[in-house]
Formats: C-alpha cells, sequence, structure tokens
C-alpha cells in the first residue's frame, strides 16, 4: 500500500500537467531568437553581448563555422566569436521567420539573418543562413550544434 502511495505521488504531478505542444516549442524557439536578436544592440561591447549569446548554447555545443574546424564547448566558442570579431561595433541584427521542427526534447531551426556593424572606418552588411540543432534541458532550450552561410 505504501509503495502505492509513492508511485501515485510521483506519477500524479507529471500526469497533471498540460501537455507541451509543438506550437509551444516553436513559439519557444523562435522567441528565443528574439532575445538573441536584442543582444545586438548599438553601444554594446562585443566581448559582452557574445558573453551572453553563448548562454543560449549548451556546455558541450559545436559550433560549425563554415570553411573552419570544428568549436566544441561553450569556453572556445565564446574565444572563437571574440577573436573573429575583435573590434566590431554592432549596429543591428534582425532575423527573418524561422522554420523550426520539433520532435520531442530535439529541434532544429533553419533561418535567415541580416546584420549592420561597424569595424574601423567600414560599415558592413551580412546577410547570413543559419542551421541550429537544438535540445530542450531544465534551462530551457540550448543550441547543440550552430552553423551558418553567407548569402551572395
Amino acid at each position: 500500500m505504501k509503495r502505492s502511495l509513492l508511485v501515485l505521488a510521483v506519477t500524479l504531478p507529471a500526469a497533471c500537467s498540460p501537455p507541451r505542444s509543438a506550437e509551444d516549442d516553436r513559439f519557444a524557439l523562435s522567441a528565443q531568437l528574439d532575445s538573441i536578436e536584442a543582444l545586438f544592440a548599438p553601444g554594446e561591447a562585443i566581448d559582452d553581448v557574445f558573453a551572453r549569446y553563448v548562454s543560449f548554447f549548451a556546455e558541450d555545443a559545436v559550433l560549425l563555422p563554415p570553411e573552419a574546424d570544428p568549436v566544441v564547448g561553450r569556453e572556445r566558442i565564446l574565444a572563437f566569436y571574440v577573436a573573429a570579431f575583435e573590434g566590431l561595433e554592432p549596429i543591428s541584427l534582425e532575423y527573418g521567420s524561422p522554420q523550426v521542427i520539433v520532435d520531442g526534447d530535439l529541434a532544429v531551426r533553419r533561418y535567415q539573418g541580416a546584420a549592420v556593424a561597424i569595424i574601423g572606418p567600414d560599415t558592413l552588411n551580412f546577410a547570413t543562413r543559419y542551421v541550429d540543432a537544438l535540445q530542450r534541458s531544465p534551462e530551457g532550450w540550448r543550441i547543440l550544434w550552430h552553423t551558418w552561410s553567407s548569402i551572395n
């Protein structure tokens, strides 16, 4: 009898919580992109921007830069971004609506972005395609793999 009550006490809360829908997950993954987009505001120190950005990555995430070796782990990903964008001053970043596929605790997100930044005397415009593989964690969705390519 005690065992039955223990099993009921453990399983009842999970059974009573509303199930997550794929639509809820797609909304959460789109909202995450909005949060990332907001990081790249004018006047922000780029090192601080990337430190906040990599918080969306899993600890053991893999960054797959075009024509470069994979970068593994959140700390190495941060170091990669800080070195690659040294001297960059973000002006704007805008992502298009993502295409999202969710399967349980895994998701794939494909989207495009346009950015404007200043490096020294030059203003640069970037147009990029991105693909993320993500996993749900207790802290929310985390990027497992991230890759991109330029749109030319």
